[in-house]
């Protein structure tokens, strides 16, 4: 069967139910690359799951499949890998044999390229994952990283089940996903900024990580904020006047105090903001910008901003009583029930913001 150009693939190339073979997998993963040519004692199995159990357009698809950005020599190293791990993946994800098979080979090829042993707790590790999505150097879109993180997430969540977890029923990213960072990630990235090879790239990278993890700004409130926009309090600790589409006064948490102080001291003479000169990007993806040129895995602001929230949640955490004692676990009316409380007076707003009492 000729090989189909991935633009024309036909909804055949489906999977279709060979969810049974899921059972298999533990024996099987261990000999990927090796599965058209099985030691005796997995014929049995093999006959059941896997390759035997694919329609035929699919594996035709997946025999065929040349690579247009591999050379022909990594592909004849990695292509029976390649191939057995999208055969075995197959019983517990809903993509087609082009989406999966075109995201893997690129990024076993660029696993192999780094040294990496051609084995599948060595490739299919959300550490490798992360990696590889990391690599600047890639002509990745942050778009495109996303999708190519679900794709070969899904597929690590079945071949390495024990790192990355079994696989849902169903795993879809929303808008309304949040992924905030553990502490010893935040610790790490404490690190990065410290790492990075200039004084300007470890001033901003200092920056970010204050006024994002410290007061949730986003990219665009970097915009024309200015040294004269942190207020310093009389009893110590800052207050970040942002002055962006959404103006609004945010006390920086305490945990930040002594980064602010820092940075306020090593701000560039030739800046007339705290961020400096942007470079050509528009103002809603400065920081993104900023992080492709920094080495190491650099934070993502979204999430930074996040981290930010649910360390000011977790102090409000007992809310979730008056809902469960309620009998409900939506919390539709929430906004409606604000509205009725009144607003805290600025010294009780700067207090609770700052989390400065807290251990």
């Amino acid at each position: 069967m000729p090989q189909t150009h991935p633009d024309t693939v036909p909804k055949v190339l489906r999977w279709g139910d060979t969810a049974h073979a899921s059972h298999h997998r533990f024996v099987l993963i261990p000999h990927l690359g090796k599965q058209r040519e099985p030691p005796r004692k997995l014929v049995p199995i093999l006959r059941a799951c896997a390759w035997s159990t694919l329609p035929p357009a699919v594996t035709n698809y997946i025999d065929g499949f040349v690579p247009r950005r591999v050379d022909a020599e990594t592909w004849e190293r990695i292509g029976p890998f390649v191939r057995d791990s999208v055969a075995l993946a197959a019983p517990l994800t809903p993509y087609t044999a082009d989406v999966l098979i075109g995201r893997a080979t690129q990024y076993v090829a660029w696993c192999v390229s780094k040294g990496w042993n051609l084995d599948a707790e060595s490739i299919w590790s959300r550490y490798g994952i992360d990696l590889y999505l990391a690599d600047k150097s890639l002509p990745l879109g942050p778009d495109t990283r996303r999708n190519y993180r679900a794709w070969l997430m899904r597929m690590a969540q079945v071949l390495q089940p024990e790192e990355n977890g079994e696989p849902r029923e169903r795993i879809r990213a929303t808008a309304s996903t949040i992924e905030p960072y553990a502490a010893a990630e935040m610790a790490e990235f404490r690190r990065w900024a410290g790492w990075q090879r200039t004084e300007l790239k470890q001033y901003r990278a200092m920056l970010m990580l204050t006024l994002c993890a410290g007061a949730g700004l986003r990219s665009i409130d970097f915009d024309g904020l200015k040294a004269e926009h942190i207020e310093t309090l009389p009893g110590g600790g800052y207050v970040v006047h942002v002055q962006s589409t959404q103006p609004r006064d945010i006390p920086l948490l305490a945990e930040w105090d002594e980064w602010m102080e820092v940075l306020l001291e090593r701000v560039p003479e030739a800046h007339t903001t705290l961020w400096g000169p942007p470079n050509k990007t528009r103002p809603h993806s400065l920081l993104s910008a900023f992080t492709q040129t920094t080495i190491g895995i650099p934070p993502a602001s979204t999430r930074l901003r996040e981290t930010w929230q649910l360390t000011l949640l977790r102090e409000v955490a007992l809310i979730k009583a008056v809902f469960r004692a309620g009998g409900t676990r939506k919390f539709d009316k929430l906004a409606q029930f604000l509205d009725q409380v009144d607003d805290v007076d600025e010294d009780q707003y700067v207090r609770f913001l700052r989390q400065a009492d807290q251990p």
